[in-house]
């Protein structure tokens, strides 16, 4: 649910019909028990932690009298009945629908007074929700906060300091041991990527909460070591002696990445600058390819870690000569990537030379920009499709992946990682022109669209307006965007849209309308066609479109059929945005130099609408059947829209890479008898190549084998076939068709191609290498399909955008490289063969000696165990808590 501020809703609420409140009334909280007719809210504490309401947590949990750190509330109320406080605190322990505790959700949304009064309230409870972890990566609550921390780090470090600070003599410890405890053991914790707590603090730059952490660290361990020594030779105490903190922060994660390469590679000076110079790390730690921390640098373009890498004062110096698994220097990897600044202090710095410090910053400079295009007219597309806890699920595509992304509280590029010089918010956009819209689209079709929007009117027959996200009350209002004409006001207020309604048109069984979803589409279009114009002029190397709805699966006439799936649908999609673009692009800037266009689709659903307007550049005739009540007849019609000449086919690439095959490939729903499984939407895209035009189709079947062989197979597709492919192609500019539902959390994709996050940098790496050996750089990514926000900056859908916008947004010119490509090829091939060799059959050795009676066969070697999962005692959790309730 989007955070809207309580003031803002109160301020509609006098002039609209607002949706229902999240939470109930004070005083029907008050009225609760006395009235059996009321509905309880089983996430009530969730809603009141999103919203900030405080004072009603406090009502429902209050502190007991004299408690450390209670704070009593300002409005004087009625102590609520022990039954009814036994149910909240047993809340605390209870997941929404998105997997999130009431005091996840306090640090998702950055609410401060909730979260700590949710962690003081108990020691007993807050031991049980530390040992929880929230959403669908299972994340530990220490890595959420620092998560949190990329995008407000004030909040992060207050929250740290509550919990891991050192305490006066004077102050009373709210946590107690037991908690301690237990927060010691989480610093040691990973999560799904094998990072802990110090790789998150380095990669988003928390100097202040790595330092907290650390001296957190150090006090503890350090009162644990007399009882390891007191112990002598006790082995089972040392080995529950933790580690020292110099060993932790040498830790690496699953990529081999320590905490001084994650900061290298985010470009984080404060937290590289703290592990170098007070921590004292290893300058020269090598990840799983050999990369030293100079190498990360030189791939981010970072000079300020070399520097840092050069002041420290550990006994055996940076090694700058050293060579990474491909055999290059961290010199040569910046010459490669085109950092010629960053080259030469490199050099001096293998050369032991002084380093020249006052090296000009370019990130300014057009050729190393990339822009950010984005409306607000976005979330004017279906405006009442919000999630609701405890509600029935909203379609799909809906505004709250946008939220996801750009909303300043929560969204994850407003993360630090984005706030750079070469990055830049564009807002003011206009729609597209229609003759833009029709070189790829039927009129008949343009014209249903906007005639479907018209009637859903709030005027008609009487319909309750819907809560406006951009009436200048709420929180999407962002530096440089534009500002909202005013609605019509009453008493000097301004309000929502009067015609924007609940109202809806289903175009077909997945895809509907709302009264401005027309505009949203043009708008969406007009971005891509003005991110054309920019990136073709120079003005930035190259751009991200954050657009709804998605446009791939928009053929010519709307929804596209084929022969698994003779029904089909528009897929959420209105306007094929991407094919608009290109068509522009080569439609309009031939003076430009514009004349090949590639187009590829990486979402987990086959880009077929792009691909029947691809077809449509070539002349042909279709026969299409119709029945009157008089009879059966035939229409022959002639198929055409040329982009701009007769030589279209020959200048137009286009691939999609995606999943292709029967829905639940493991069987893991019944069917009634006589019933067989659907296909993956939209049942086309079955392998195959044509060449005039060139669409070349990657259908990827379900990979038994699991996550890993999935990747490499996907990744192998665009690295062994595609990309070359378009290399040879030689685009003037290419586009991307940005789909991230392909993810191995995603909840529409039926597991095929299962990525992670790391897959779509990758991918967006290797494409502007192309882009770099093609034309210069120019490449434009426009967001198509993922639909997993649940927890936010954390979500599988936040994630895999950020991962694929920092590739975007490093300014490395490193061309394609044959040599290179071969290297890793083979180096991937090698892993992919591994995963499909069949295993070993276990072998049991005999021995000699003999077994007494009733004893077991013990195999000579055992498979290590994963750790089993510490679960809740309830029983004695409740018994605790009790007991504290009686002191």
């Amino acid at each position: 649910m989007a955070h809207v501020p309580l003031a803002a809703e109160l301020s509609a609420a006098a002039t609209t019909a607002p949706p229902p409140p999240l939470v109930p009334s004070a005083d029907a909280v008050e009225d609760e028990d006395d009235d059996d007719d009321d509905e309880e809210d089983t996430y009530l504490l969730h809603n009141l932690a999103e919203q900030g309401l405080v004072d009603r947590l406090r009502l429902l949990l209050p502190s007991k009298p004299g408690a450390s750190g209670s704070v009593d509330s300002a409005i004087a109320s009625p102590a609520p009945s022990r039954m009814s406080v036994m149910a909240s605190e047993s809340s605390l322990l209870e997941k929404d629908d998105m997997g999130f505790l009431p005091l996840h959700v306090a640090v998702l949304h950055q609410q401060e007074a909730c979260a700590v009064h949710l962690l003081r309230y108990s020691p007993a409870l807050t031991s049980a929700m530390l040992r929880l972890k929230g959403g669908d990566f299972g994340t530990p609550f220490v890595h959420m906060l620092l998560r949190v921390g990329a995008i407000n780090p004030q909040f992060a470090t207050a929250l740290v300091e509550e919990l891991f600070g050192e305490r006066k003599a004077t102050q009373d410890d709210p946590y107690g041991d037991d908690v301690r405890s237990l927060l010691l053991e989480k610093l040691s914790t990973r999560d799904e990527e094998g990072n802990t707590v110090f790789h998150l603090c380095a990669r988003a730059d928390l100097v202040a909460c790595l330092d907290l952490l650390g001296a957190f660290y150090r006090r503890h361990t350090a009162a644990m070591n007399p009882e390891a020594t007191a112990a002598g030779g006790n082995s089972d105490a040392k080995r529950k002696s933790p580690p020292k903190l110099e060993t932790l922060l040498e830790k690496g994660n699953k990529v081999g990445f320590r905490a001084l390469h994650a900061a290298m590679k985010y470009r984080a000076g404060g937290a590289a600058r703290r592990l170098v110079s007070d921590y004292s790390v290893d300058v020269n730690s090598l990840t799983s390819l050999q990369q030293t921390p100079a190498h990360i640098a030189a791939l981010s373009d970072f000079g300020e870690g070399i520097a840092i890498l050069r002041s420290s004062k550990r006994r055996v110096s940076a090694k700058f000569a050293l060579k990474d698994g491909h055999g290059v220097t961290a010199a040569q990897v910046a010459h490669r990537c085109g950092f010629e600044a960053l080259e030469s202090r490199l050099q001096a710095a293998e050369a032991g030379k002084e380093d020249a410090m006052d090296q000009p910053d370019a990130d300014l400079a057009p050729e190393r920009q990339t822009r950010f295009y984005f409306h607000p007219e976005v979330w004017r597309h279906l405006p009442m499709s919000y999630h609701r806890r405890g509600g029935p699920d909203p379609p799909p595509e809906n505004p709250e992946r946008i939220d996801t992304l750009v909303d300043p509280t929560f969204g994850i590029l407003r993360s630090r990682d984005f706030q750079r010089a070469n990055i830049k918010w564009d807002y003011e956009i206009e729609r597209a022109d229609v003759a833009d819209v029709l070189r790829v689209h039927e009129f008949h079709y343009v014209d249903r669209v906007r005639r479907s929007c018209a009637p859903l009117a709030a005027s008609v027959l009487g319909k309750t307006p819907v809560a406006s996200k951009n009436d200048g009350t709420s929180l999407h209002q962002f530096p440089g965007q534009p500002q909202p004409k005013p609605s019509p006001s009453r008493n000097g207020e301004p309000r929502d849209d009067p015609e924007e309604c609940h109202a809806t048109f289903s175009l077909d069984m997945d895809t509907a309308l709302s009264l401005r979803s027309y505009d949203a589409a043009t708008r969406a279009a007009g971005a891509v066609c003005k991110a054309v114009d920019e990136v073709v002029a120079g003005k930035c190397r190259n751009a991200f479109c954050i657009v709804r709805p998605p446009g791939h699966h928009a053929g010519p006439v709307g929804k596209v059929v084929c022969a698994n799936d003779p029904e089909g649908s528009l897929g959420f999609c209105l306007f094929n945005n991407v094919a608009i673009g290109a068509a522009y692009a080569r439609a309009h800037l031939k003076h430009r130099g514009i004349n090949k266009v590639a187009i590829l689709d990486f979402d987990v659903h086959h880009g077929n609408g792009t691909e029947e307007i691809v077809r449509e550049l070539v002349p042909s005739v279709k026969e299409c059947e119709f029945e009157t009540p008089y009879g059966v007849g035939k229409q022959l019609v002639h198929q055409y829209k040329p982009w701009r000449s007769e030589d279209d086919a020959q200048n137009v690439f286009f691939c999609s890479v995606h999943g292709y095959g029967h829905k639940d490939p493991e069987n893991k729903e019944e069917l009634p008898k006589g019933e067989v499984q659907g296909w993956l939407y939209p049942g086309s895209g079955e392998s195959d190549v044509k060449q005039t035009p060139l669409i070349w189709n990657e259908g990827l079947p379900f990979c038994r084998e699991g996550s890993a062989p999935s990747r490499l197979k996907w990744r192998s597709a665009f690295r062994d076939r595609i990309l070359p492919k378009l290399r040879e192609f030689n685009p003037d500019l290419i586009f991307l068709s940005a789909g991230f539902d392909a993810h191995k959390k995603e909840l529409v994709n039926w597991g095929y191609v299962s990525l992670l996050e790391q897959d779509y940098e990758w991918l967006v790496g290797h494409v502007k290498q192309v882009a770099n050996s093609c034309c210069d750089g120019r490449l434009i990514s426009v967001l198509e399909g993922g639909y997993n926000f649940h927890g936010r900056m954390l979500s599988p859908f936040a994630r895999s955008v950020a991962a694929h916008a920092h590739a975007l947004v490093n300014p490395s010119r490193e061309p394609w490289d044959d040599q290179e490509i071969a290297k890793e090829a083979a180096h991937e091939q090698a892993l992919l063969a591994n995963y499909l060799a069949p295993p070993a059959p276990a072998v049991m050795l005999l021995t000699s000696k003999k077994r007494g009676k009733g004893e077991a066969a013990a195999p000579v070697a055992r498979a290590r165990s994963k750790r089993a999962r510490k679960e809740v005692d309830y029983v004695a959790l409740a018994k605790e808590l009790d007991q504290q309730n009686q002191q």
